[in-house]
């Protein structure tokens, strides 16, 4: 979550950079004409130089270390769905709200929210739509996982028990997982074992949730059963099998563990 946030800060950073240097370099050229011309082709140079720099240094990196290209994919998906989410819908469901307010439109316009990762307004929205309708299980879900991408670990965790509780057609399964992810943060182990294994007896093995129970499984020194539950993470998928970029990164970091904990990828 930290590592998320600080990547978030370096893309701002960088945006605020890159709109900085056309009035720069405009103040340059009219007190020195010709200067921005010159540092123009300089900062080029610079910028083809590093970009091939970083490249090379991405390319041994997903050598050395395998989760680096599942990670970078899936920061170039966020990137990529934020810069095109369609806010129609959200647009839409703030017409209706002057006239009537609905869990459907607040949750609609969460939805929205979520995708720009404006965390603050998808709270207001699941918080206002569960005012309107406890039952909205969709809205109590996608708060849960607003919560936990800021950090509220215990207020996630309650939130996903919720969801598990109350609707086993939206999300449920994602809601086992996000249930027992939280659990073994909080160091609830006994609870997070139930939770991951009722995820795999009832959708089948789940990578990510393979590597959260070896995690486990180190907590209490047992290597032998760590090391068989990321041998099974760490299989390539079968012939025709669909494999998320989730189930990558997580297929990805179940490899270096087992080579670091003696086994075979």
């Amino acid at each position: 979550m930290g590592s998320r946030n600080s990547i978030r800060i370096a893309f701002a950073v960088l945006l605020f950079v890159v709109a900085a240097i056309p009035p720069v370099l405009l103040l340059l050229d009219a007190e020195a004409p010709g200067r921005a011309a010159r540092i123009t082709g300089s900062v080029w140079a610079v910028a083809v130089q590093s970009f091939w720099y970083a490249l090379a240094a991405a390319l041994v990196a997903a050598l050395v270390y395998p989760p680096t290209m599942p990670w970078l994919r899936l920061l170039l998906r966020g990137m990529r769905e934020r810069l095109t989410v369609d806010q129609s819908p959200m647009f839409q469901a703030l017409g209706r709200l002057e006239h009537h307010e609905t869990a459907d439109d607040h949750f609609a316009i969460a939805q929205v929210r979520w995708q720009l990762r404006d965390i603050g307004k998808v709270l207001f929205h699941v918080n206002r739509a569960l005012e309107l309708d406890p039952r909205c299980t969709k809205a109590r879900f996608l708060g849960a996982k607003a919560l936990f991408d800021i950090g509220q670990v215990p207020h996630a965790a309650n939130a996903y028990a919720q969801v598990v509780a109350a609707d086993e057609q939206f999300g449920f399964g994602d809601a086992l997982l996000g249930l027992g992810r939280c659990l073994v943060l909080l160091g609830q182990d006994a609870d997070a074992v139930r939770a991951l294994e009722r995820h795999e007896t009832i959708y089948g093995p789940s990578r990510r949730a393979l590597v959260l129970r070896a995690r486990l499984a180190r907590r209490e020194h047992d290597g032998a059963a760590a090391r068989e539950l990321l041998r099974r993470a760490a299989q390539p998928p079968g012939e025709g099998e669909p494999m998320s970029l989730e189930e990558q990164l997580a297929r990805a970091r179940a490899r270096v563990a087992l080579w670091r904990l003696g086994g075979v990828a």
